[in-house]
């Protein structure tokens, strides 16, 4: 018994080694902005817009 205890908190400790690894492998990958197509302007002004919204996101304080 005290064996499938121990199997079981075991697999359960790589889970959460496998969950937190990940977690810090997204954490360091960069923000990657994607640029409009040159002479497509509503879609320059749409980007414009959602990066300006993130912008305000980032710096509002809850």
């Amino acid at each position: 018994m005290t064996g499938l205890v121990a199997a079981m908190v075991a697999s359960g400790g790589v889970v959460l080694a496998g969950i937190l690894i990940t977690a810090l492998v997204v954490s360091r990958r960069p923000f990657r902005r994607v640029s409009a197509v040159v002479g497509d302007d509503e879609g320059a002004r749409a980007a414009a817009e959602i990066q300006a919204q993130i912008d305000r996101g980032r710096s509002a304080s809850f």
